[in-house]
């Protein structure tokens, strides 16, 4: 009879000290599943910043450029020759950075 009373004692021991563990462990489960969530879109956002960063440093050499061409055309050819093709390099360069 004492054997008896002992495993369910010991039973109940166990149910009660098992319960809040497992509720822990899925508790921090979800904790961890969100944190991990919210660094994929840290990494996708810090991503985007970065091409952001390179689409703005392509489009500001292409206004340049622009700018040169329209000098080189307003001297109808004679001048700001060098300084347009050094600045199609540049923006080739960028236009390069965003592959």
């Amino acid at each position: 009879m004492t054997t008896g009373v002992l495993m369910s004692l010991r039973g109940r021991i166990v149910a009660v000290a098992l319960a809040p563990c497992l509720a822990f462990a899925a508790v921090a489960g979800v904790a961890i599943a969100d944190r991990m969530a919210q660094r994929a879109e840290v990494v996708q956002v810090e991503d985007l910043v970065g091409l952001a960063s390179r689409i703005s440093a392509f489009v500001h050499e292409g206004q340049r450029e622009r700018g040169g061409s329209s000098l080189f055309l307003a001297s109808k050819g004679t001048q700001f020759k060098a300084e347009l093709v050094a600045q199609r390099a540049r923006t080739d360069a960028a236009r390069q950075g965003l592959a």
